[in-house]
């Protein structure tokens, strides 16, 4: 086990363990994250072309023009669809048509929008699509994108984005964060104050897109929008979620529980249950024929509860359609020695549809803990192009950018750690030996980089409370803080193997409990003592209270340990 102190001077500050923690994240002033404000929001004016749009859509609403809503197929592209949906329902009588795809096409495809539609919008996509811009206003129809990615504006379409908007501050909009934004202007130029009502949805794009939390506009959304929930199938996700979520919802809690099963069903669901998603988060919530196994004819259940049901359902169709691809990576991985390389690069062509390469790259990048990149071969485009994933402790300031850098790709597009990306099928060879020159073979090893540092018997109660007081920030760019705790012991008397499964232990010591939750037979045997010996652990862990029957109980759910020690207990002779 590796670990990385990140500011020694400080790991044993904990009279000043915020100040600790948030110069550790690079946010030198915390105060305004601690109570957050509108102080902070930019104006939505600020955005290039927000102006125009605006008086773009309300002249097609003016007229009953037909609108075209193209649904980007992730949780951002479905909430920022769903904000513009629910705010143009609530505030005009408008022709709109909505349109999802099987599978995960993004984008607008010309050759699917109707002639009668006279605007085509493209919230969360589009920005980079000008040669569908081009053939749409050939045909007279107008194109609004509603964005957050990288690209450059279009002479066919009217783009309002905020990382092209050099007047805009905040970049780490998504978007959904985008959309609420130009439903503001709307509110201006009709004078209403509803854009507001939606910005749970706004939370959960954010949150599911991992926009930058230390970002004092973006942190402001989504705190303000997990305190106010009104989306009924957002509610009835997270009450159905509650045992893991816990009894406060937060950042991590939606980014693992929530976001996953959405994202889920845009990957496996079929044209039908997409459109049932998006029903759930445009629709109130209301009695629908049960589609229940065993369910009776005439028998009902709630519209919300149905959608929960089937996002369950798909998570475990995808996490079955991919396991036997990550089997047959892994022997790949073996037979052709590629773990040996710096960035684990893999030919999966013919193995696994398109829109489940991200996904299965992101799992594999943790398993063999090094950046990982999933390619499908093109025959026809002579191109390799997939997934890259980082993993979360590599060290790596940007995957992205290190391929860019390279300049043998054809496109790498998306987050610093998770993007799409293409390379002539000539360079790849090329590639994987520049990648071991640059960084060096097996180079990666997890790293965890702690916050502070203690010894089992020294390790206050206070530093707990008050990492436990500020959950409601962690996430993507503020990671929940780490403790390295030496000398944890372990024995006969102290530690328990619970749970149905028996896979959760709890080692107790000195008023602390050091949680490990499913632990695989390996951990279990590991930690374990003999009998009469005693077990000396190194464990880095997150602090957290639990609540239960009104008792406090102080722990330490473990990432990772090392067994350092182990001696013959003094009462064994």
């Amino acid at each position: 086990m590796q670990y990385r102190v990140i500011n020694p001077d400080l790991a044993e500050n904990y009279d000043l363990a915020v100040d600790v923690i948030f110069k550790n994240r690079g946010v030198e002033n915390y105060k305004p994250l601690l109570r957050i404000t509108d102080d902070y929001v930019c104006s939505p004016f600020l955005l290039d072309n927000i102006e125009e749009g605006a008086e773009l859509l309300l002249s097609h609403i003016r007229k009953n023009n037909k609108i075209f809503l193209q649904i980007d197929p992730d949780v951002d592209g479905y909430t920022s669809a769903s904000i513009l949906t629910l705010y143009l329902q609530d505030n005009f009588d408008i022709n709109l048509q909505y349109n999802v795809y099987e599978g995960r096409k993004r984008g607008v495809v010309p050759a699917d929008v109707p002639n009668d539609a006279k605007l085509v919008i493209i919230p969360d996509a589009g920005t980079n699509q000008y040669q569908a811009h081009k053939e749409l206003k050939d045909r007279g129809i107008d194109v609004l994108v509603i964005d957050h990615h990288e690209g450059e504006y279009s002479d066919n379409a009217t783009v309002i984005n905020n990382k092209l908007s050099s007047m805009y501050a905040n970049k780490e909009l998504s978007g959904a964060g985008v959309a609420y934004k130009f439903c503001k202007v709307l509110d201006s130029k009709i004078g209403v104050n509803k854009a507001d009502n939606y910005l749970d949805l706004v939370a959960l794009g954010l949150i599911a897109d991992m926009m930058d939390l230390r970002s004092l506009e973006t942190n402001y959304y989504v705190q303000t929008g997990l305190k106010q929930i009104r989306s009924p199938l957002f509610k009835r996700m997270v009450e159905k979620q509650s045992y893991s979520i816990g009894k406060e919802i937060t950042p991590i809690g939606i980014a693992f529980y929530i976001a996953p099963l959405i994202n889920a069903m845009t990957r496996v669901g079929t044209e039908e249950e997409k459109i049932l998603l998006f029903r759930g988060f445009t629709e109130n919530d209301k009695p629908v024929p049960s589609t229940k196994r065993g369910a009776k004819e005439g028998e009902t259940e709630m519209l919300t509860e149905q959608i929960f049901r089937l996002c369950n359902n798909a998570r475990n169709r995808q996490n079955k359609m991919i396991e036997p691809v990550k089997q047959r990576v892994d022997e790949i991985i073996e037979e052709e020695g590629l773990a040996d390389n710096a960035i684990l690069t893999v030919d999966i062509t013919g193995m696994l549809d398109r829109e489940f390469v991200g996904l299965c790259a992101n799992q594999i990048a943790n398993k063999y803990k090094r950046p990982c990149l999933l390619l499908i071969k093109d025959e026809k485009e002579e191109e390799y192009s997939g997934s890259g994933r980082d993993y979360g402790n590599s060290g790596m300031t940007s995957f992205r950018d290190f391929l860019k850098d390279t300049e043998m790709f054809n496109f790498v597009e998306g987050h610093d750690g998770a993007f799409g990306a293409a390379l002539p099928i000539n360079t790849l060879e090329d590639f994987v030996d520049y990648s071991n020159e640059k960084i060096g073979k097996d180079v990666f090893e997890e790293i965890y980089d702690v916050d502070f540092v203690e010894n089992a018997e020294d390790i206050p109660y206070s530093l707990i409370i008050t990492i436990d007081k500020l959950k409601f920030l962690w996430g993507q760019g503020l990671p929940e803080p780490l403790i390295l705790i030496k000398e944890v012991p372990c024995n006969e008397e102290n530690i328990r193997i619970m749970g149905r499964n028996e896979d959760t232990i709890k080692i107790s010591h000195n008023g602390i409990d050091y949680m490990f939750f499913k632990a695989s037979d390996d951990t279990i045997e590991k930690i374990k003592p003999q009998e009469n010996t005693t077990k000396k652990l190194q464990i880095v862990g997150r602090a957290k209270l639990n609540y239960w029957n009104r008792n406090v109980a102080y722990q330490i759910v473990v990432k990772d340990f090392v067994v350092t020690e182990e001696i013959l207990n003094d009462w064994a002779f």
